[in-house]
């Protein structure tokens, strides 16, 4: 009887390191959501994974996602998968995202349909935190949360979510600015706003003791000496910079990205994505590239744009230049950048970005288009540069405008055929005697201190 219980306690202990060797060791994670098309109301849920290929064992995806409508969640979607559930797709698998950062990317595809409208906390928890985060306590026995809100209004027309073209996969310095951009856009031209927020383990749970990653305990101070750490997040245009990390080691956060869409003048909330981060820190001796981009841009649709980038590393090492936009995927007139794939090149390094712009492209708000610059030194830790650049395309003004006084004293105005057939209306501005303005190309309309009706 003894014996027995002594085989059995072993191999209890044997499960338990077998447990906690094998831990996904997820560095990010988040979720976007696609509606199938407008006459229903399916959509596409992606339940995205970014995790580590050196140490990670067991494969991510083994999770429960809850699809907020009170419908039964699928307890691990891994498995659901390889049982033949034909809601879902295994889309990437653990491909390694280069860079030899030792990341990969996990991607599954989940077919829901809801059943009205409403918001719906989409949510997807798994067990597996790796051991040893600096910024909560007892993290490997933390579970690994992140949600997307998804808003369906009829009223407020068809909606996906933001998604997020740039990857977590760039580790950081001791002593040197981090910066981050998860280079979000959102396919129906919605507004985005970023915030950070707590990382949580479970929906309305954060984790425990979470302490921001520029907190005094660990010991970090600007890149230039001035003072102690800061940690920020553009809201406008994602831009996260921690400068500078002190301590070595891992450390986990996260943000929101919101959506608004403007309706009748006015801005309605249209639902959100977090995604949770881990940023790794190590000591290392290299200094980031410096990026040289053009200044923000306004201009009328029609124009061909074309800007050099360049990029330089003070160490004189490599450096590869990339561009991340939503003016990339358009079915229409996409934006193109050379060299095709980006390359390390020796400093200066230079890509052309271009642009033909259409009248299919004119919005109210900017595109941001990001540039990233990943040096490559001889050894040890690559580090990178983000800079976003706004674009605004504007409508054209109307060309070859004549005017005739009849003698009833009424005006007839005449233009060339307008460029955007696609436009429903031309704005005709009067007023008595004239008045000198000088107007910004990218105010469009006529300002009220002008006097024109």
């Amino acid at each position: 009887m003894l014996k027995r219980g002594v085989s059995l306690l072993i191999l209890l202990a044997a499960l338990l390191l077998f447990h906690q060797a094998g831990a996904t060791h997820i560095r990010a994670g988040e979720i976007t959501i696609e509606r199938k098309n407008c006459q229903s109301l399916t959509f596409y849920i992606y339940v995205t994974g970014y995790v580590d290929l050196i140490d990670g064992q067991v494969l991510f995806g083994g999770g429960t996602l809850d699809f907020g409508d009170g419908t039964p969640p699928i307890e691990n979607i891994r498995q659901a998968y390889e049982n033949g559930d034909p809601r879902i797709e295994l889309l990437l698998d653990e491909v390694d995202l280069g860079g030899g950062n030792g990341v990969g990317i996990t991607r599954f595809r989940i077919e829901h349909t809801y059943g009205g409208n409403g918001n719906y906390i989409v949510s997807y928890l798994e067990a597996n935190r790796n051991e040893g985060i600096l910024n909560m306590d007892n993290s490997v026995n933390t579970t690994f949360y992140v949600e997307s809100i998804l808003r369906i209004d009829p009223f407020l027309g068809c909606n996906n979510s933001p998604v997020m073209l740039i990857a977590p996969i760039d580790f950081g310095c001791s002593g040197v600015a981090f910066y981050h951009n998860p280079g979000a856009f959102d396919q129906d031209g919605d507004s985005l706003a970023f915030e950070f927020v707590v990382p949580k383990k479970n929906v309305g749970t954060p984790v425990d003791n979470f302490r921001q990653v520029n907190d005094p305990e660990f010991g970090g101070r600007k890149e230039d000496g001035s003072g102690p750490a800061t940690f920020t997040i553009d809201p406008i245009t994602g831009d996260i910079v921690w400068d500078a990390p002190g301590l070595v080691g891992e450390y986990n956060i996260a943000f929101v990205v919101r959506e608004f869409r403007k309706v009748q003048g006015q801005f309605h909330f249209m639902g959100s994505v977090v995604r949770d981060m881990q940023i790794i820190i190590k000591d290392c001796d290299n200094n980031r590239p410096e990026l040289d981009i053009p200044d923000d841009l306004c201009v009328e649709a029609g124009t061909n744009i074309q800007e050099l980038i360049k990029a330089t590393d003070p160490d004189g090492d490599q450096v590869k230049i990339e561009v991340f936009s939503a003016v990339l995927h358009f079915p229409n007139s996409p934006a193109t950048f050379q060299p095709d794939p980006p390359t390390y090149q020796d400093v200066p390094a230079q890509l052309l970005f271009e642009w033909q712009t259409t009248c299919d492209h004119i919005r109210e708000q900017p595109y941001l288009v990001h540039f990233k610059a990943t040096d490559k030194p001889p050894l040890g830790v690559a580090l990178v540069e983000f800079a976003t650049m706004n674009i605004t395309v504007v409508a054209p003004s109307p060309k070859g405008l004549t005017s005739t006084v009849n003698n009833d004293r009424t005006i007839d105005l005449t233009w060339d055929p307008y460029l955007c057939t696609n436009a429903d209306s031309i704005q005709i501005w009067r007023r008595v005697d004239s008045y000198g303005i000088t107007r910004d190309l990218c105010q469009t309309g006529m300002p009220d201190y002008a006097g024109y009706t």
